[in-house]
């Protein structure tokens, strides 16, 4: 709709919000396969696991919930939660807070993989997801499914 006022914009965004937690929230939504086992993985070998997303905090909240994801997360971080205007700025954000100093984004976006470089942190790219290839390419790992991150070291890339 780029002809459109912003104001149209913002009102067929909060509508296909709203339709898209309704999707979820009436149990329509999928994860990845493997995304449950693998952070219950991830969890047991006591990695601290948070969210940094893009994505609204009340999407976030529906995925969450429909998902029972809190058992795996300490945190859910989201740009409008802190009024932030980019991923690199929110990273930043959660790392001050949690007073992290090594860490581990995984992320299927260009914006994902900047985060973690503005932040001086290792970046893993998610194949699957919607990023071509061509976002992925500064990533410090590519995998191709979300099990693949289990069988990496991590813990050695987020202590020490």
């Amino acid at each position: 709709m780029p002809q459109a006022s912003e104001a149209v914009r913002d009102r067929a965004a909060a509508w296909f919000l709203d339709d898209i937690i309704d999707e979820i929230e009436h149990g329509n939504g999928r994860l990845y396969p493997d995304v449950l086992t693998t952070l219950a993985v991830l969890a047991d070998q006591g990695i601290p696991l948070f969210v940094a997303s893009n994505g609204r905090s009340r999407y976030l909240a529906a995925i969450r919930t429909a998902f029972l994801l809190e058992r795996y997360f300490i945190d859910f971080y989201s740009l409008d939660r802190f009024s932030l205007m980019s991923k690199s700025a929110l990273v930043k954000q959660l790392l001050n807070d949690y007073g992290i100093e090594k860490a581990v984004m995984v992320g299927d976006r260009r914006s994902d993989i900047q985060a973690a470089k503005d932040n001086g942190i290792w970046s893993i790219g998610c194949r699957f997801g919607f990023a071509d290839d061509k976002e992925l390419t500064e990533a410090d790992i590519v995998i191709q499914r979300f099990s693949e991150l289990s069988r990496l070291n991590l813990p050695s890339l987020v202590s020490g």
